[in-house]
């Protein structure tokens, strides 16, 4: 089974490059950059818990920590 980048439309090549327990690994690209994606999905909620870009002169890496939950709001002294 091929999985289907629902977010973003016109990825080719998308592919299961790993898996445990948590996490589901996924490489993609979107050919119109190419930007190239490797994506780590948690298993149990279907979120993005890590994610590495690479286009032409740039990348981006970004990790998810304490998803749905706020920081302490602290009033004005």
């Amino acid at each position: 089974m091929v999985p289907v980048a629902f977010w973003a439309p016109g990825a080719e090549a998308v592919y299961v490059a790993g898996q445990d327990t948590r996490t589901t690994e996924l490489t993609l690209v979107l050919p119109n950059g190419p930007t190239f994606f490797r994506l780590w999905v948690d298993r149990a909620t279907q979120q993005v818990v890590r994610l590495r870009m690479i286009t032409a002169a740039h990348f981006m890496s970004e990790r998810e920590y304490d998803q749905n939950r706020a920081p302490p709001v602290i009033p004005p002294a």
